[in-house]
C-alpha cells in the first residue's frame, strides 16, 4: 500500500489491517475559499493569489507544487497549502479582497484529514454510509462532499485505492472509533 509522500513526520498510522491503512495527517493546511459574485475575474486574482487553480467544474480538483484547490460549489473551494503558509495566503486574499467580494478562512483547525490506502479503503467507506464510487462518481483526482457515520465529510480520491478524508476536528474521536471498529470485523 503506497500512503502520499510524508517529509514532514506529521501522519500518525491508526490502523493498519490487512487491507486498509489509515494515517492522521497533521501536516496539511487548509482555507476555505469563497466568493459573493460568480465572476471569472476574481476566481483569476484568487488563483494567482494562492498559487493554485480553482476548478469550476462540480468535484474537480487542481493540484500546484504543495497546494490542491477542490471544488466545494459554484463559488467555493477547499485548498490545501502548507500549514506555515495558511495564515499569509488567507491574509493576502483578505488584503486583496477588503471590499468583501472574496474571502479566504483558516480551516486547518476545522478538519481533521485522514489518508485511507489500500484495497479494503473502498469498503472501509462505504461500510460509513453511501458514498457512489461508479466510474463517473467519484474519479480519481475528484472530490465531494458527504456524509460518513452521520459525520459531515469531504472525500478526495488520490489513487485507485487511496483517499483523503476530511471530517469535523471535534468528531475526529467517533471518526477514529469507527475505523478503528472496522479492524475488529
Amino acid at each position: 500500500m503506497r500512503l502520499e509522500a510524508d517529509t514532514s513526520g506529521s501522519r500518525d498510522t491508526i490502523l493498519s489491517h490487512r487491507t486498509v491503512e489509515v494515517a492522521r495527517r497533521r501536516d496539511i493546511g487548509c482555507l476555505r475559499v469563497g466568493m459573493a459574485d460568480d465572476d471569472d475575474a476574481i476566481v483569476s486574482v484568487l488563483e494567482t493569489l494562492l498559487g493554485v487553480g480553482l476548478p469550476r467544474q462540480a468535484g474537480a480538483t487542481a493540484t500546484a507544487a504543495r497546494r490542491r484547490g477542490m471544488w466545494l460549489a459554484p463559488r467555493a473551494w477547499l485548498v490545501h497549502c502548507e500549514l506555515d503558509r495558511e495564515t499569509a495566503l488567507a491574509a493576502a486574499v483578505g488584503a486583496r479582497f477588503a471590499d468583501g467580494r472574496a474571502g479566504a478562512l483558516l480551516y486547518s483547525d476545522y478538519l481533521a484529514w485522514f489518508e485511507l490506502a489500500g484495497p479494503g479503503a473502498e469498503t472501509l467507506l462505504h461500510s460509513g454510509g453511501f458514498v457512489s464510487f461508479e466510474a463517473d462518481g467519484l474519479p480519481i483526482g475528484h472530490c465531494k462532499r458527504t456524509i460518513l457515520m452521520g459525520l459531515n465529510a469531504v472525500i478526495y480520491r488520490t489513487g485507485h485505492a487511496n483517499w483523503l478524508v476530511g471530517v469535523d476536528r471535534s468528531r475526529e474521536r467517533y471518526f477514529t472509533k469507527w475505523m478503528l471498529d472496522f479492524e475488529g470485523s
